[in-house]
């Protein structure tokens, strides 16, 4: 972890992580400590020159990504870093089949980001910071889940955003928004009133924290994400100590090592009452 200051006194907080792969030999495996120096410092950077989010560094970036670019699926696409800490967001286009065109309401983040005028309709005081919130808030998942940030932030952007219309029907804002961050910083427009989003991001933010407290408290925290037919399911984190997957990759690493033979170790040293 690591405080980052600009010129103008501006500090950020940055958590470098990398996940180390147990069954591949690979520069994640070899120099995690070093991968998560550089990660950290790539934050650190971008926190401050791009503080609007959705700017990457090479680091953070997925084989898939690198060799597919936009057409990869495991990450938002990364935008260019701008000149300056205003950025731009674009709403996804496609309407979710479990909304009506009737009922959709209409949803387009402003492009060239302007912080809204005090007052404004679901606009809160320092609403613009609230991506970087996020983002932090990611890199303590990040630390604490021992997997990749792409692993969990779609679920967790979902479970915290989702809410049920009067007709029953359920809502999910990242059928309009890329991510978190365009969420924060959008709006939307209901019968010619425009309604900014920061406000509910604010307080979906808050769950999202409470939910990483309770998963660093206990182990595990349960949530819900989408099932892909409108409607959610339970879905489980997990801390990487607690992590049934990484325990079966451990201990299948050390069986490879011994021929496939593990033996419980047992104590033969006598403890007198």
């Amino acid at each position: 972890m690591a405080t980052f200051t600009d010129k103008a006194g501006e500090e950020v907080h940055e958590v470098g992580s990398c996940r180390t792969d147990g069954t591949a030999n690979n520069p994640a495996k070899t120099h995690s400590h070093e991968m998560a120096i550089k990660r950290l410092k790539v934050r650190g950077i971008l926190a401050l020159v791009a503080p609007a989010g959705q700017v990457y560094g090479i680091e953070e970036l997925t084989d898939e990504y690198r060799q597919h670019g936009n057409q990869a699926n495991s990450m938002p696409a990364p935008q260019q870093a701008p000149q300056t800490a205003v950025q731009q967001y674009q709403a996804q286009p496609q309407q979710p089949a479990h909304l009506t065109p009737q009922s959709a309401p209409t949803t387009a983040p402003a492009e060239g980001f302007q912080i809204p005028a005090q007052g404004t309709k679901g606009w809160v005081q320092n609403g613009e910071e609230l991506p970087t919130d996020w983002s932090n808030l990611m890199g303590v998942l990040c630390e604490a889940t021992g997997e990749d940030r792409s692993k969990h932030e779609r679920s967790l952007f979902d479970h915290i955003t989702q809410w049920q219309k009067p007709d029953g029907g359920l809502y999910l804002p990242s059928a309009k928004f890329s991510s978190f961050g365009a969420y924060a910083l959008g709006y939307k427009e209901w019968e010619g009133v425009r309604t900014y989003n920061a406000y509910s991001a604010m307080k979906a933010l808050h769950r999202a924290k409470d939910l990483v407290a309770t998963l660093q408290s206990n182990g595990s925290v349960e949530c819900s994400q989408s099932n892909g037919h409108g409607g959610m399911q339970s879905y489980t984190i997990y801390t990487k100590e607690n992590n049934p997957a990484f325990q079966a990759g451990a201990t299948s690493e050390i069986a490879n090592q011994f021929d496939g033979v593990i033996e419980a170790s047992k104590s033969e040293v006598d403890v007198p009452f």
